[in-house]
Order: structure tokens, then C-alpha cells, then sequence
């Protein structure tokens, strides 16, 4: 019986020394074939609001590569894995007022994320932030086994290089119902629970741009003139409390009719095109370059109101 206990014992350990080993040997294979480059040294990172609103077509020399959903958690991991293989000046980064709350943890350790971004960067993640995933996600092993499934495939198919699932420019056909404004205008300030991991991951973008001599650009894109960001006052006291160094370019109140809006937070194809052009006019009169990029927004938004 002990005989049998022994080499069931030794059975099972091997059989989980290869599969880890296989695992291993899977990611390496992965991160080191992947083709991550890209033509342009200008990106878009960020999650809805700057993948319904930028449309990089219209934009001279820069690449969109913002995906809704997406945390700052793998903005981090894919901004590293495109700098890995490509000389990255400058990243316009969205930073606007749904991205600071807890409840959008979930955009980083939720089933749904995990399952969507988890196979696209798992192979790049540090220990320690595979590790934050685990403790906060019970379903966290059958989806790390998906995952590893899916590298796997793409490994031996060949779909090792950027494609849509990725990010990109996304091109929203619905126009925006009234009702549903006036709905969300009667909302009062408040305070939210903040979440601290969000903003962690934030403070390491902008350190690796730091590090990496990376200019980053915050942005925060166009909403409905209607609708009111419940936590304002708490959002702007965290970008200059945190993050008053980094420029900031604030689009919120670009002029834009009803027709241009999806809904009350993303543009239409309509409003993408208008704000895309007017933001290729602005590179073209040298954004980047100014000194002052804030105030020279603020005169270019003056001109046009």
C-alpha cells in the first residue's frame, strides 16, 4: 500500500512538474517570438472613452491602441511590451474620472477581464502581479489555465503580432438618447472609494516613462456637457495632488452636439471625426512641442466655442 501511496505521490508530482515546465517554456516561447512592433513613436493608451474618440486614421502619425475595459494594470504591461521592440517618444494616456473608482477593480482581477486581457499578457506579468490576481479572484487557476491554453495556440498557429484584440480605434455607429442625459445631469457630487491599485499602477507608468525618457501626456476625453462626473472635485484633487507634473490635456468640454455622442461618455464615429481632425490641426501647429501644452489647448479650445 505505502508502494502504491509513493509512486501515485511521485505519479502526480512529475505530472505537475511538467505541466508548470510546459507553462514555463510556453510563456518564454511566446514573449520571445511575439512581434509588438508598430510604425508610429506617437500612442494612444487607455480604455473606452480614448478608443471611441481617437481614430488614428485621421491623425498623422499616431498609433490608437486603447481598448475598453482595460486598467491601468495592463496599460502598464502593454506600454512595456511595445517599448520592448519599438522607440516609443510619446504616450497620451487617458486619465479622466471613472478610472480612480474601487468598483473598477474589477477591470483588473474581474472573470471577464481576466478571461479578455489575462492570454494577451500573461506572458510579460511579474510574479508578484500574477500573485494580485490570484488573491483576489477565486476562478483565478481555471482562467491562468485558458490562458496558457490560448498562448499555446497562438504560439503554434503563428498569431504572434498585434491585431485588434489589442486595441485600436473603435468605431461606435449609435447616437445618444436625450432621456438618459437629463437622467444622469440630477446626480450630485460625492466622494467614491478610490482604488488604490488603479492608482498604483498609474504612478509606474509614469515612472517607466520617466525611466525609459518617454513623454507622457495625460489626456481626458470628450463627455456630454450634460452629464456630471459625480466625483469631480475628488478627481482633480488626485491629479494634482498625485500627478501635477505630468501635462494634461483636457478635452472634456471639446463642443460637440448631441448627435456626436454614443451615450453620455463615448463619441460616435461622428464626434471622433470632428475631435480627431481638430487634434491632428493641433499636432500639426506643434502640441507636443509647447512648453505650456495645457494653456496652449485652452486658447485652440477658445477659438472654436
Amino acid at each position: 500500500m505505502w508502494l502504491f501511496i509513493k509512486k501515485t505521490c511521485i505519479t502526480v508530482s512529475l505530472f505537475i512538474l511538467g505541466i508548470g515546465l510546459f507553462s514555463y517554456v510556453n510563456l518564454i516561447a511566446y514573449r520571445h517570438f511575439f512581434d509588438f512592433s508598430i510604425k508610429d513613436k506617437v500612442i494612444i493608451l487607455g480604455h473606452s472613452h480614448p478608443s471611441n474618440a481617437y481614430n488614428d486614421l485621421l491623425i498623422e502619425n499616431v498609433t490608437n491602441l486603447s481598448q475598453s475595459g482595460v486598467p491601468y494594470f495592463y496599460t502598464y504591461y502593454k506600454l512595456k511590451e511595445l517599448n520592448s521592440q519599438n522607440e516609443i517618444s510619446t504616450v497620451l494616456l487617458e486619465f479622466t474620472n471613472n478610472q480612480i473608482k474601487e468598483e473598477n477593480n474589477q477591470w483588473i482581477w474581474g472573470s471577464n477581464s481576466m478571461n479578455a486581457y489575462l492570454p494577451r499578457h500573461l506572458a510579460f506579468l511579474k510574479m508578484e502581479d500574477i500573485q494580485l490576481l490570484r488573491k483576489n479572484n477565486n476562478d483565478f487557476y481555471p482562467i491562468f489555465s485558458r490562458s496558457i491554453k490560448t498562448i499555446f495556440k497562438n504560439t503554434i498557429t503563428g498569431k504572434l503580432h498585434i491585431s485588434n484584440d489589442y486595441g485600436g480605434f473603435e468605431s461606435k455607429l449609435e447616437v445618444l438618447k436625450i432621456d438618459k442625459i437629463k437622467k444622469h445631469s440630477q446626480s450630485k457630487e460625492k466622494n467614491v472609494e478610490v482604488s488604490e491599485t488603479n492608482i498604483k499602477f498609474l504612478k509606474k507608468i509614469v515612472s517607466y516613462c520617466h525611466s525609459q525618457e518617454i513623454m507622457l501626456i495625460f489626456i481626458r476625453s470628450p463627455q456630454h456637457k450634460d452629464y456630471r462626473n459625480t466625483n469631480e472635485a475628488q478627481y482633480q484633487q488626485i491629479r494634482h495632488k498625485i500627478f501635477n507634473e505630468i501635462d494634461f490635456l483636457d478635452f472634456n468640454d471639446f463642443p460637440l452636439e448631441n448627435t456626436d455622442f454614443a451615450d453620455y461618455e463615448h463619441l460616435n464615429k461622428f464626434g471622433a471625426k470632428k475631435i480627431s481632425l481638430w487634434f491632428n490641426s493641433l499636432l500639426k501647429k506643434g502640441l507636443l512641442s509647447k512648453e505650456n501644452k495645457s494653456e496652449f489647448i485652452h486658447q485652440e479650445l477658445l477659438k472654436i466655442k
